[in-house]
């Protein structure tokens, strides 16, 4: 398993750290390579995996390919698995002898967007054919991925991540450590700070609905947020000019969000893209009810007026109506949450994930067609 970050707050980070207690559940054998500094490799030493800290994925750096090459060598591992783009191309890219099949989880497309999107997007078309299975975490990236070129269609899996069972947390735990109120509507939201979460679009959403609510009904937004320093201090700024600015809280990323999860009302994502987020699965699993934006694979997860509400992006109005109308429809609230709820589950099994991934590992292994 390749993973590129080194923080379980991420979604892919998490994917991986799930999956490979299911494996090592299953009697099979995983090593983690990742970059250190954060929780995924102790994380995976704990779970049973064997672990290797990279110092960089930086595609030009020979001491990091070396080290790799060294570790495949040395493991002999029967499938390696890319998870995100930096990994897959890190993986594609070394001059290995006798390499094992490689699988790659996309989770989200990424090729396309940003400063460097046409140059990713060419990549991803040059080395597609070096992928021995394509796994995607939504049908949506599937469609989109195959009309971009990416990936091969007829070597590309669907498998729903699944996320294992909530935790039971005491009710009231997070609020009291941010001393909120228990009748204050909580809304919260996790997310990388980046401009594919789009924070703009939800802090105005917000501070859309804050300002239409009764002064004696307003609510809290907490943003548990990856970042780096100026990260943050950019969006502190621009917390800094809304009105609401006194009732939003800006978290650092956090590995366990139990109890966030579980005192929270609502969750909100305001991203312009996303494969099948993690994140509102796991805050549907607690029962937070949901709003976000239509992107990616979200209609997968949820059904609008449902198990949740969905917005177009980059719409801070109709975001901060959806929030308002929950805000004062507490009927309509507790419905979408118990629905939204049940729905989790039926679907998105950890069991199945892992049974399904296997399933495509013994593929692979039994010849070139998956």
């Amino acid at each position: 398993m390749i993973a590129t970050g080194n923080t379980s707050a991420g979604g892919g980070e998490k994917h991986v750290l799930d999956l490979s207690a299911g494996l090592v559940h299953a009697g099979d054998e995983v090593m983690i390579v990742a970059l250190g500094g954060g929780d995924v490799l102790d994380k995976a030493a704990a779970l049973g995996c064997e672990t290797f800290e990279m110092k960089s994925f930086n595609p030009l750096s020979r001491t990091s390919q070396k080290a790799l090459m060294s570790q495949v060598h040395e493991w002999r591992p029967d499938i390696i698995h890319a998870h995100g783009p930096r990994a897959a191309y890190f993986v594609r890219n070394q001059k290995m002898e006798s390499a094992p099949p490689l699988v790659y989880t996309i989770h989200g497309i990424h090729a396309g967007h940003g400063t460097l999107g046409t140059v990713k997007t060419a990549v991803e078309r040059r080395d597609k054919n070096l992928v021995a299975a394509f796994i995607v975490t939504c049908e949506a990236d599937l469609i989109q991925g195959s009309q971009m070129g990416i990936l091969v269609p007829e070597k590309t899996t669907v498998i729903y991540n699944g996320v294992p069972e909530p935790q039971s947390v005491e009710q009231g735990t997070f609020r009291r450590t941010l001393d909120i109120e228990e009748d204050r509507l909580l809304i919260l939201h996790v997310g990388r700070i980046s401009a594919p979460k789009d924070h703009p679009t939800l802090l105005a959403g917000f501070d859309y609905a804050w300002g239409k609510a009764a002064s004696d009904n307003k609510p809290v937004l907490v943003l548990v947020a990856t970042g780096s320093s100026a990260d943050r201090k950019r969006l502190q700024r621009k917390i800094d000019h809304l009105e609401s600015r006194n009732d939003i809280f800006p978290l650092p990323a956090q590995g366990d969000l139990a109890s966030a999860y579980t005192d929270a009302d609502i969750f909100a994502l305001s991203s312009l893209w996303e494969a099948r987020p993690y994140v509102l699965v796991e805050a549907m699993q607690y029962g937070c009810t949901v709003v976000s934006t239509k992107v990616g694979g979200v209609g997968e997860v949820i059904q609008d007026a449902k198990t949740g509400i969905l917005v177009p992006s980059r719409d801070s109005q109709q975001l901060g109506e959806a929030l308002y109308q929950l805000l004062v429809d507490e009927e309509m609230r507790l419905k979408l949450a118990e629905a939204g709820q049940n729905s989790m589950k039926e679907r998105f099994s950890l069991d199945d994930m892992t049974s399904q991934t296997i399933a495509l590992y013994r593929k692979v292994l039994e010849g070139p067609a998956v």
